[in-house]
């Protein structure tokens, strides 16, 4: 039953969309495309600090990039580069000065992500001098979510490392957390999706407020209870997303 009513609520928030009758909202090939994450504003409690990221998109509606006005460590600027066919390739996190904090090179099969090559830390345009590097090689489910991410160290010492994601009946992944009813801005781009392992159709803590299809819009808990990596945020104080919708 709670499967049904989940994707009866969800159904409705994508009725701008007029999905196809059998629409599965779990699916992470589906996309609620009515609202896009524009820009975020977190008020750092423990740094004092309001730390402001802005959302650039190509025409696609896929992200080119995402600014902060607080570039430092754990919080680079996000790029993104395509191929010719529209697929992500390469997604990286700059500092001003042209060194990274990690760089991503993605290889496909049959138009899936299969092999995600990762660096840590070293000079962005010559790619050299990293910290760290390592294979990652990623599983699918039936529903498109990656459920297998086997990582392999090639770089400073060989170690492999097994993670697994595992999905409720409902869509949520399955961490120990309670989640609301209401969509997760992870569900607005596949991009999202991918790059934080999070397939999730609703959020692992209730905001104080949404928007009119069921986003979240601001947070005040007291501590890190929920953190969205693509904005490269985590919801310490105060926390307003601000989106572009239709």
């Amino acid at each position: 039953m709670g499967i049904c009513i989940t994707c009866i609520c969800l159904l409705q928030l994508y009725s701008c969309i007029k999905p196809p009758h059998d629409f599965d909202p779990r699916d992470g090939n589906n996309v609620y495309n009515g609202c896009r994450v524009k820009q975020t504003i977190n008020q750092q409690t423990v740094e004092s600090a309001v730390i402001t990221h802005n959302f650039v998109y190509n025409s696609s509606n896929d992200p080119e990039s995402v600014s902060s006005d607080g570039v430092g460590t754990a919080n680079p600027n996000l790029i993104f580069k395509y191929d010719g066919k529209g697929r992500l390739i390469e997604y990286s996190g700059i500092y001003p000065n042209g060194l990274f904090e990690f760089v991503h090179k993605y290889g496909y099969s049959h138009n899936r992500i299969v092999t995600d090559t990762q660096y840590v830390f070293g000079t962005y345009a010559t790619l050299s001098g990293y910290f760290s590097k390592r294979y990652k090689y990623l599983s699918y489910d039936y529903l498109n979510r990656i459920v297998q991410d086997s990582e392999v160290y090639v770089f400073p010492a060989p170690s492999v490392n097994v993670i697994n994601f595992s999905y409720d009946a409902t869509g949520n992944l399955v961490n120990g957390k309670v989640y609301d009813t209401k969509l997760n801005p992870h569900r607005t781009n596949k991009i999202w999706m991918f790059i934080d392992r999070d397939y999730s159709v609703n959020n692992p803590v209730a905001a104080n407020t949404y928007n009119s299809v069921g986003l979240p819009l601001t947070y005040t808990p007291a501590g890190p209870v929920f953190d969205l990596t693509f904005a490269y945020f985590y919801y310490y104080g105060s926390t307003q997303i601000i989106y572009d919708c239709k």
